[in-house]
């Protein structure tokens, strides 16, 4: 009697098709992501502060260099 299951490949871990995202598994990754961004905003306000502590020249630079971040981010953003 042959065998249906002899020479079919044997689905790979976890099997793509049948994964259905877990809401734990997906507020995990969000917190990840918001945990970064997070991160970095607080990197951006420790040099902002530092620089407005320096003087008028610091902070125009890092001042410039946030609108332009900002500019940058609002630019690559959008949905087209």
């Amino acid at each position: 009697m042959p065998s249906s299951t002899a020479k079919r490949p044997r689905p790979l871990s976890p099997n793509i098709q049948n994964y259905r995202p877990q809401l734990t598994s997906v507020l995990s990754i969000l917190n990840r992501i918001t945990g970064s961004i997070l991160s970095a905003c607080t990197v951006v306000l420790v040099a902002w502060l530092v620089a407005a502590a320096t003087g008028a020249r610091a902070y125009g630079a890092v001042q410039g260099a946030i609108i332009i971040i900002a500019m940058l981010i609002q630019r690559f953003s959008k949905s087209k």
